[in-house]
């Protein structure tokens, strides 16, 4: 992937006055991927969403990374819900 493409970790790091082991943490944790290129850090830019709502639950919440973890696992299964409503209902449609 081009560089040109990513940001920075320490650039979104001093942008939301967390400090860059935060996002090693994150990624140790699997909650994002990081790419080392140059010696240096970087972030997916289709990572960017997550991430901020990871920091603010974390910052404005007070969530551990425990809780949010489990809060990511209940709002992909309620993603996985939905998908399911919406081809159950595509498929009700047909046999209408």
């Amino acid at each position: 992937m081009n560089t040109k493409e990513l940001i920075l970790a320490e650039t979104f790091c001093s942008s939301h006055e967390i400090a860059f082991t935060y996002i090693c943490t994150l990624r140790d944790h699997g909650f994002i991927e990081l790419i080392e290129e140059q010696e240096k850090v970087f972030i997916k830019p289709d990572e960017l969403p997550k991430l901020e709502q990871i920091v603010r639950f974390n910052r404005d919440l007070e969530i551990n990374l425990e809780g949010i973890e489990v809060i990511f696992n209940l709002l992909q299964r309620i993603e996985g819900l939905q998908e399911e409503k919406r081809h159950l209902k595509n498929t009700i449609g047909v046999y209408k």
